[in-house]
């Protein structure tokens, strides 16, 4: 399993998404040491269509920007079909929506 920082993710987040596609395994590892690392086992590529846009579009539990909205409902869309879903980020607000729609969430500290 690879390890890569956040920092380097951010930078070539187009090349590792290639290697997970083609079944690499990475480990998302903070650039700081705040935070645990985020296995990423597999992922999905979800179209963005109509259906995940309609849905963000929809209430939320909590308000949520334009991105972290069409993030969310691409994995409430997603959890449809993938059983084992979990939604991966650093962005608090967008995990605290994600854990009340019952998402698992890898990556997130919780509230204080």
């Amino acid at each position: 399993m690879k390890g890569v920082k956040i920092a380097a993710l951010k930078k070539q987040l187009s090349k590792h998404l290639r290697a997970v596609e083609r079944g690499a395994e990475i480990e998302v590892t903070p650039t700081s040491g705040a935070a645990s690392p985020v296995r990423c086992p597999a992922s999905e590529l979800i179209a963005l269509d109509r259906t995940v846009l309609e849905r963000a579009a929809e209430l939320f539990p909590t308000a949520l920007g334009t991105l972290d909205g069409v993030h969310l409902a691409s994995a409430v869309l997603a959890r449809e079909q993938i059983a084992d879903l979990a939604l991966a980020t650093h962005d608090r607000e967008l995990a605290v929506a994600a854990r009340a729609m019952h998402l698992p969430v890898l990556g997130a500290p919780r509230r204080r």
